[in-house]
């Protein structure tokens, strides 16, 4: 590899020698208007023979420009392909790359399976896309929708005969419980721990049918909903109730939990199921005043002319009187100006009247993961959970903080722990020197400070690891280990979260609404309040499924994709598939530092109300099966029993992990709960 000036010179001392020589320059890298540009390598050929210059042949390296970062194509990116039978765009997943048998870095070929359908299609770049044209659109969504909506249908009514069964067999255990007596509770640790069982998810089936009928007893025919299962990948389908859970016809039968509805977004009308009523989310519109809608809240939006229902993400807050707001459609990669009218959000929810809880309190249960180990049967996964709760920090009887971290690579457990055990300390330093106490304003920058020290520490435990001499010591791998971090600092009735990672926070509370009046202007049923059941998140999930987390790994150095069918997305490096991470912020992993793996909080603030019952703060353990609806409606029902609450929640998740994998695996599960009362 030579420059055009040392080939000359070569050329030279070549001149006495018979002989080929080929030379070519390096293949170079460089922007064109924002695009990563590469322009392969001249090639240089000479021959000489007795001294003189027989032939040569000169070829200058040929520019080939890529694609933007943002729109690079790994395994498991979710894209629009173009199917070639009808030459419209749909969405798709890459699940498979080809590449040319003599350039291994450029992929050139994709077999992409289109969301919905199932048909899989082998396309060139040039049919892919991460946008699709404006006027395919709305075509585009209705056809997906349908898809969509057909396989919630299939999913519910798989359900619905699963959920069948579920109920006759508890209630056969439960006549032979009853008859069993005394002699039926004498049995082995597993014999306890399978009756437990059964008891918990009887109580937590009576216990969501009193909260569910308090939610939801106004189902009536034209309600939107979104059915919701945790069963299903199809995720949330947008649909309109054909005939309520109240109707005469339901009323009094075994499926009086049930409600008939259609699928919206779907040109045919054949696709009507039943679904349960706890699986059914109600929809209401949002009050002419945009002010209540924020930056980034999750909503519904019905488009007119397309005649569909799609979800959106508030962009950009509705200016004062404001009949419009700006929301982003992720399905149709579209930003658009939406009235008032066409925008729907979850029913429930709501801010309340006054403040001051008279004390908290809290709990934190955990439980190791489980990974079936054929080689050996005794060997158990270690718990890399760890919850955090501290109380009155620096003496200030307002102040505490709670959380979660899940540590994650081989020595997780270590990581976390050891961020567990410095918190009190650097939390107590930093209140302290605070002496005008600015964090009761502003606490962020002395959250994101703790984080900062949080994070030197780590990099000395890095250091010592690379060190010789033994004694140094805490002495652990942070290189490929590290943790999430969820946290909220309390001060006063505010809280302040600070997220890294995918563990989560979730506000629920209890909202009172007066009852609804019919057609003749009476109150349904005996008149009086009703109380509705919220969830709010306090904290985003970082994962690479996520297009702006994704984008900003990209356009970092790394990349996002799946390494395998059944794999979830993961954080790698550019051209390497080792080592890799299913988050895109963590605390430690300092292998990837350089692609955007970095401890980047976010933060959100609640000042709370009376309204506000709890807040949960729970490891992906939990969020990976249950909703943040159906944590709410299982903590309500052990309102006055927080610690059962939390061991009932964790008990539930582990159910779903079994039902999911079959038994072979469960990862940590986590939960700190606080009630405020």
């Amino acid at each position: 590899i030579m420059t055009k000036l040392e080939m000359v010179a070569y050329r030279k001392a070549m001149a006495k020698r018979d002989g080929t020589v080929i030379l070519t320059t390096s293949t170079r890298r460089a922007w064109e208007d924002g695009v990563p540009t590469e322009q392969s390598g001249d090639y240089h050929r000479v021959t000489m023979k007795d001294g003189q210059v027989v032939s040569t042949a000169y070829h200058q390296g040929e520019k080939r420009k890529e694609p933007p970062l943002s729109e690079m194509l790994e395994l498991g990116t979710i894209c629009f392909g173009q199917f070639q039978v009808d030459k419209i765009w749909y969405p798709c997943e890459i699940i498979e790359i080809e590449k040319a048998p003599d350039v291994k870095e450029h992929p050139f070929r994709y077999l992409v399976k289109y969301s919905g359908y199932g048909n899989e299609e082998k396309l060139e770049r040039a049919y892919i896309r991460m946008n699709i044209p404006e006027e395919q659109a709305s075509q585009m969504a209705v056809e997906g929708g349908a898809q969509q909506a057909a396989a919630a249908a299939n999913t519910a009514s798989e359900t619905m005969k699963k959920g069948e069964g579920e109920e006759e067999k508890a209630k056969e255990e439960e006549k032979q419980q009853q008859g069993g007596g005394a002699g039926s509770q004498q049995q082995g640790d597993s014999g306890t721990a399978t009756s437990t069982s059964a008891d918990a998810a009887d109580a937590l089936e009576e216990g969501e049918e009193q909260v569910d009928i308090e939610e939801q007893e106004s189902f009536t025919v034209g309600d939107k909903v979104l059915f919701d299962s945790k069963l299903t990948s199809a995720g949330p389908s947008p649909c309109e109730v054909i005939a309520g859970s109240n109707d005469e016809e339901s009323k009094g039968s075994s499926s009086s939990t049930m409600v008939l509805v259609k699928p919206i977004n779907t040109r045919s009308g054949t696709n009507e199921f039943k679904a349960k009523v706890e699986h059914l989310v109600k929809l209401k519109k949002t009050p002419d005043d945009l002010s209540s809608l924020k930056k980034s809240d999750e909503v519904w939006v019905w488009l007119t002319e397309q005649k569909i229902m799609t979800a959106g993400v508030i962009f950009q807050p509705a200016a004062p009187d404001a009949s419009k707001v700006k929301i982003m459609l992720p399905q149709l990669r579209q930003l658009k100006l939406i009235e008032a009218a066409h925008i729907f959000v979850r029913h429930g929810g709501g801010e309340g009247g006054g403040q001051g809880h008279g004390g908290i309190a809290t709990s934190l249960c955990t439980r190791a993961g489980f990974m079936a180990n054929k080689t050996d049967p005794t060997k158990r996964k270690r718990n890399q959970d760890r919850g955090i709760i501290i109380r009155n920090i620096a003496g200030l009887e307002d102040v505490d903080m709670f959380g979660v971290l899940d540590g994650h690579g081989d020595d997780g457990h270590e990581v976390s722990e050891y961020v567990k055990s410095l918190l009190p300390d650097i939390l107590a330093d930093l209140v302290k020197a605070d002496k005008e106490q600015k964090f009761r304003v502003d606490p962020k920058p002395l959250i994101k400070e703790m984080i900062s020290r949080v994070i030197a520490e780590l990099k000395t435990v890095q250091a010592n690891g690379k060190s010789q001499d033994k004694s140094k010591t805490p002495r652990f791998d942070v290189s490929t280990s590290g943790t999430t971090m969820c946290v909220s600092l309390r001060v006063g009735d505010v809280l302040h979260t600070a997220n890294v990672g995918d563990s989560r926070a979730v506000l629920i509370r209890k909202v009172m609404r007066k009852k609804k009046k019919n057609e003749d202007g009476k109150e349904e049923g005996d008149g009086g309040m009703v109380g509705t059941l919220s969830s709010l998140p306090l904290s985003r999930d970082h994962k690479p499924t996520d297009p702006s987390e994704r984008e900003r790994i990209i356009t970092s150095g790394g990349r996002c994709a799946k390494l395998g069918p059944n794999q979830p997305m993961r954080v790698l490096p550019r051209y390497a598939d080792f080592p890799g991470l299913a988050v895109t912020r963590t605390v430690g992993d300092f292998w990837g530092e350089g692609i955007g793996l970095k401890a980047i909080p976010e933060f959100k603030s609640h000042e709370l109300t009376s309204s506000d019952l709890f807040v949960v703060w729970a490891s992906d353990g939990i969020w990976e099966w249950l909703s943040n609806s159906t944590v709410a409606r299982i903590l309500y029902r052990n309102l006055g029993e927080i610690s059962k609450g939390g061991e009932t929640l964790v008990e539930e998740a582990r159910k779903m992990w079994d039902l999911k994998t079959n038994k072979a695996y469960h990862d940590d599960i986590t939960c700190v709960v606080a009630r405020f009362d």
